[in-house]
């Protein structure tokens, strides 16, 4: 069942046009992650949404606060630019806005998962068995992030 606010949020992913500060990185029309933490974030901003964890507009007033913010410091072409940044540091205010998590719930999951990519990336891959210390699901590697569960 769609509820409005499952369908506002709806709208706002499926926009292949939308501009603006909020408008989400497209390819062709297709939604652009350069890395996993990208989706994960982008993913579960839109589960809490959804389920009504955290208001859409909130959340997307934040964005265009927090891309507002870095644009006034920044040159329009600057390689240190990453809109999912942006999105990820929007959802951990509204979170501790809406004592979702608290700060310290918040520092210790992100240290625990910066712990566990550093470990990933620890030495070489590719060299195609498996010794059991956390290549992820697909053995490749690619870290595997267990985000709270949305419910």
């Amino acid at each position: 069942m769609t509820t409005p606010r499952s369908a506002q949020v709806d709208r706002f992913v499926a926009d292949a046009d939308a501009s603006g500060a909020d408008a989400l990185p497209r390819r062709n029309g297709e939604l652009v992650f350069d890395t996993p933490w990208e989706s994960r974030s982008f993913g579960l901003a839109i589960s809490l949404a959804q389920k009504g964890l955290i208001e859409w507009e909130e959340f997307r007033g934040q964005l265009i606060e927090e891309i507002g913010a870095w644009e006034a410091g920044h040159a329009a072409d600057s390689d240190e630019w990453s809109y999912y940044e942006h999105w990820l540091a929007s959802l951990e205010h509204v979170l501790l806005d809406g004592e979702l998590l608290t700060l310290e719930e918040l520092e210790t999951r992100t240290a625990e998962v910066a712990e566990a990519q550093a470990h990933e990336h620890d030495h070489e891959h590719g060299h195609g068995h498996d010794h059991g210390h956390g290549h992820g699901a697909d053995g490749a590697g690619h870290p595997q992030t267990t985000l709270p569960e949305v419910q």
